[in-house]
């Protein structure tokens, strides 16, 4: 069945469907809720059973067979574009998440770098299922009945259908857009196989909240979003209080026995079933804590549900004036955000202890202010529409020395900041606020500034984008891959630091004039929080030494760079056999030119040859920098055509470009500056370009979902949509005769490279081969395409001949142009040119790369150009 249009109809058939998984889920269900269930603890700290994942597993089996081309999102196993493709995944933690693959890292040099071809979901225009297997997991695993399963389906970003069965109760409740909304029993009562007569879903007739009957759900949910002063309030609202936690207590109101239903935190599976049962109820109200009553009000993080809407609006209001009292309460712990961010201080916790949990940690001072900023701006401006709030809150320690000949050049320094970074948007519009706190710094302020920006931007030029962002995941204390830093950032750093120096005074090549080196130590503490009360925790921590060796003979020197890089803390120990060999290579490398002659103005070949080091160059500034979403959308990039992306040849039909945010040990974050997980992604496929780089404003306006390229060098910056890893992944990339793994393009001997060709031809006869290795620098236009690169070393290459090792060389051309003539790739995939990036004032970590080589057919657009004399190698 396709998805392109569903009437109320098909809908209805869909119904008929839907309520056989469900009754299916609800006897495997059963089976479990009597027996011995095993579970653990998530990430988030819920629960997770066995049973949760059994009936995931049976579910996306059972509607893969119903709706083949519709999507999936589970809250156990994540997603899948197209359910026709679950016979080709993998089963549990493989499975990728909403819109972004799993948070598995790779390693630095991995070869065979392939991208699965399967679609990721996009959230804002798929049709996909939503599914909570086990809605109340705790009652389940305590053998308390009150338990339930969620499906929905989901059309262009609106759930349509949603079902919530309690199967220990023997009830059902299913409405779909179009057809209302009705209740009954799960089962029949003679063979439990045909539902029994249903009756249409009512709600009661209180008036206001005075008459009401309120429930919420649990306690720690108000503490999580740092609204526990609430809990008073709330339970002296209304004629009496419970605690109908979970979807029971939704249902509740949705036969007629509760009034309203309060949930501060709550997930897209939770609630998508029940937003479209709220909305086919006459009467019932379904909307948030901030007051959205828009189609992704699911997607929200918060609920408040009620018989009518005049209830929930008194409710919103009472909410919002307990908030706007608050402030002056909390005044006093504003100073504790000038503590520095760490792991103790910023890691979720939960505390019914109404006057210390607001000044006990951080997180919870911003939480609370967030609320307390919303509800006072939307008491101002009660028409805007205030679509998402984040806070960044971190704190980066640093050390740097340098060294020259074994001696230091100056005094090691050290420097730790605490900063803040507010990004709001409102109808349609951006606004931010950056800072470094002070004990003065009212956080409610900050918001409210960032708020009013937002909104004053929006009154100026309306935007046709309304809820720009995409769905965000709750990821909970998200400490990534790395674990905390162990040891003192300063303690560390020396113990480095005297390695490297040591490196420096050992005995030496009498031709190495000078060494220099510069050692950066970085650890980021960062704590993130969103208006939907997405909560995330991380660090990362990052060692480099970049270094330089000279050497000179006979009054002739040669000098080379290196870089070594570490996405990790390393202590002397273990940085020693890495630093080890990183000096001997730039040595090593500088001694070899001395020799070697001039390339000369014009060099003569038959083929280029270009080494992952320098092809990694030319993919980051001249394609991945081009094939950033917000360039394109600003018709800055040469990839894009009105503010669109081109259908474009980038190059033959054998190559792939790939872009990677979490390739470990290469700038690796666990969530971008947004909230979002990094994924890989293709972004030329089989030659052409197929997709771009974007962020959650820039995959809204593309219609497409965000990749977790949202990065930011500083809290004092605005976050930027940035690409980090990038390389070329051949399909058919021919192997290389070797001896051994080869790790480093430098492992690779000049014979061994010119046996490779000549054993596939380009040397044949008379045949010139000229590689290019390495790069001191270079530039690049997005606009245009042109790149231009400082080649450190050349190899001229010929049969019977030894390599001839040349040096200074400029490669400027076309990007696209160089691609295009591209003929052959050899050897795995070397991701090499480690480094930082800037864009805009800011600079984030970054690996690029390839095959170890690539071969070129000359191409009038791309010049190699020598700084010798003449059209022959030599002086």
């Amino acid at each position: 069945m396709s998805a392109d249009e569903l009437s109320a109809q098909r809908l209805l058939a869909l119904e008929s469907d839907a309520l056989d998984v469900v009754r299916s889920l609800a006897a495997h269900g059963l089976k479990f809720f009597r027996a011995e269930v095993s579970s653990q603890s998530k990430a988030d700290g819920s629960a997770v059973s066995e049973a949760d994942r059994a009936l995931e597993s049976l579910a996306r089996d059972a509607l893969a067979n119903v709706t083949p081309d519709f999507g999936f999102v589970g809250e156990e196993f994540g997603s899948i574009a197209r359910l026709r493709h679950i016979g080709k995944t993998h089963s549990g933690d493989s499975q990728t998440r909403t819109g972004m693959q799993s948070s598995e890292g790779l390693h630095k040099y991995e070869t065979g770098l392939t991208v699965a071809g399967d679609e990721i979901l996009n959230l804002d225009n798929d049709t996909y299922w939503i599914l909570d297997p086990i809605d109340g997991t705790i009652n389940f695993l305590s053998q308390v009945p009150l338990w339930s399963t969620l499906l929905a389906l989901v059309h262009r970003g609106k759930p349509v259908l949603g079902i919530v069965s309690l199967p220990a109760l023997n009830e059902v409740f299913i409405a779909s857009y179009g057809n209302g909304s009705k209740y009954g029993a799960l089962f029949g009562e003679s063979d439990r196989s045909s539902g029994s007569a249903r009756v249409p879903c009512k709600t009661s007739k209180a008036v206001n909240l005075k008459n009401a009957l309120i429930s919420y759900s649990t306690p720690k949910t108000f503490a999580y979003r740092g609204i526990d002063s609430f809990l008073p309030v709330l339970q002296s609202l209304g004629r009496d209080c419970r605690t109908h936690s979970d979807a029971f207590g939704y249902t509740r109101i949705l036969c007629g026995a509760v009034d309203v239903m309060v949930d501060p935190l709550v997930a897209p599976y939770d609630v998508a079933a029940l937003q479209i049962l709220f909305d086919e109820t006459p009467d019932a109200c379904f909307t948030t804590l901030h007051g959205h009553r828009g189609d992704t009000r699911f997607r929200k993080g918060s609920v408040v549900a009620a018989a009518t809407g005049e209830l929930a609006d008194e409710f919103v209001k009472v909410y919002r004036n307990h908030l706007q009292t608050c402030e002056s309460a909390q005044s006093g712990s504003y100073a504790r955000l000038c503590s520095p961010v760490t792991p103790d201080s910023f890691l979720p916790t939960f505390s019914l202890n109404v006057e210390t949990s607001a000044t006990e940690h951080p997180s919870k001072i911003w939480a609370l202010a967030l609320e307390t900023a919303v509800a006072k701006f939307l008491l101002r401006h009660p028409q805007a529409a205030v679509e998402d709030v984040s806070i960044l809150a971190g704190t980066v320690e640093s050390a740097s020395r340098a060294f020259s000949n074994g001696r230091s050049e100056g005094p090691p320094s050290f420097s730790a900041g605490t900063a803040f970074h507010v990004r709001a948007v409102v109808s349609g519009a951006a606004g931010l606020a950056t800072g470094t706190p002070a004990p003065e710094t009212n956080p409610v302020l900050v918001i409210l500034n960032a708020l009013q920006d937002a909104f004053d931007q929006s009154c100026r030029k309306p935007s046709a984008d309304k809820e720009i962002l995409a769905a965000r995941e709750q990821i909970v204390a998200h400490l990534g891959q790395h674990a905390w830093k162990s040891a003192d950032l300063a303690s560390d750093f020396q113990g480095v630091s005297l390695l490297i120096q040591e490196f420096h005074t050992a005995g030496h090549d009498p031709r190495l004039h000078s060494l220099k080196s510069r050692l950066n130590l970085f650890v980021e503490y960062r704590w993130q929080y969103f208006l939907d009360g997405a909560q995330q925790t991380f660090v990362t921590q990052t060692c480099r030494v970049a270094s330089q060796a000279t050497c000179s003979e006979s009054g002739e020197k040669r000098t080379t760079f290196g870089r070594q890089f570490a996405n990790r803390l390393m202590n002397a120990g273990q940085i020693r056999p890495q630093l080890s060999a990183h000096f001997k290579k730039i040595a090593q490398q500088a001694i070899d030119l001395l020799p070697a002659k001039l390339v000369p103005e014009n060099p003569e070949y038959d083929y280029l040859a270009v080494d992952a080091d320098l092809l990694g160059l030319i993919l980051h500034e001249a394609v991945g920098h081009a094939a950033e979403g917000d360039l394109i959308q600003t018709c800055a990039s040469g990839f894009g055509q009105n503010g669109k992306r081109l259908d474009l040849e980038v190059g033959p039909p054998w190559l792939d470009i790939v872009i990677d945010g979490q390739l470990d040990n290469c700038g690796y974050i666990p969530v971008d500056a947004e909230g979002v997980v990094p994924r890989r992604k293709t972004i030329v496929s089989q030659g052409r370009l197929v997709d771009a780089i974007h962020s959650r404003h820039t995959a809204r306006r593309a219609g497409q979902s965000p990749d977790g390229c949202s990065r930011l060098q500083s809290l004092q910056y605005p976050s930027l949509n940035r690409m980090t890893s990038i390389w070329v992944s051949t399909r058919q990339s021919k192997d290389l005769s070797l001896s051994r793994h080869v790790t480093e393009w430098d492992d690779l001997a000049p014979d061994v490279i010119q046996d490779t060709l000549q054993k596939n031809g380009y040397l044949d006869g008379d045949k010139g081969v000229l590689l290019l290795s390495g790069w001191k620098g270079g530039t690049a236009s997005c606009s245009n395409l042109e790149f231009r690169a400082d080649v450190a070393r050349v190899l001229h290459l010929k049969k019977g001949h030894q390599p001839a090792l040349m040096r200074e060389a400029n490669f400027t051309g076309i990007a696209t142009e160089c691609f295009r003539s591209a003929v052959d790739a050899f050897g795995p995939v070397l991701c090499r040119s480690i480094g930082t990036c800037g864009k805009d004032g800011q600079g984030v970590l970054t690996s690029d790369g390839g095959p170890a080589f690539m071969v070129f057919r000359p191409n009038s657009k791309v010049r190699v150009i020598g700084t010798g004399e003449g059209g022959e190698e030599g002086e």
